[in-house]
């Protein structure tokens, strides 16, 4: 997940550096009639598909049983949006991706 990201902000082919969600609906919050709506929308579904997926690893046994999905999964959207930062801000994608192991241990713990 992390990898794709800092991928995606730091290298994708169409120059872009992050998502258009973050890259412009954000910028408009609170300002363009119904923009508040669609960004807690699409952050809100973000995070119950990692949590879902937290879950799922759960039941297979990858998790421990009262791991907290959803809260991991909202700290994970937050790192997501970090890296993007930061790769907008002309981050090294390298340093990133050498800090990763921290980041998911932090997620994981």
């Amino acid at each position: 997940f992390f990898i794709e990201v800092i991928e995606y902000a730091t290298n994708h082919e169409s120059g872009a550096r992050g998502c258009f969600l973050t890259s412009c609906v954000a910028t408009t919050a609170g300002n363009v009639e119904g923009v508040d709506l669609l960004l807690s929308q699409a952050i809100d579904e973000t995070d119950h598909r990692l949590a879902d997926r937290f879950e799922r690893e759960k039941k297979l046994g990858n998790l421990r049983p009262d791991f907290p999905s959803l809260e991991r999964a909202r700290f994970m959207f937050d790192l997501r949006q970090g890296f993007v930062f930061r790769a907008r801000s002309g981050g090294d994608p390298a340093q990133m991706l050498s800090e990763l192991g921290l980041r998911v241990q932090m997620v994981l713990a």
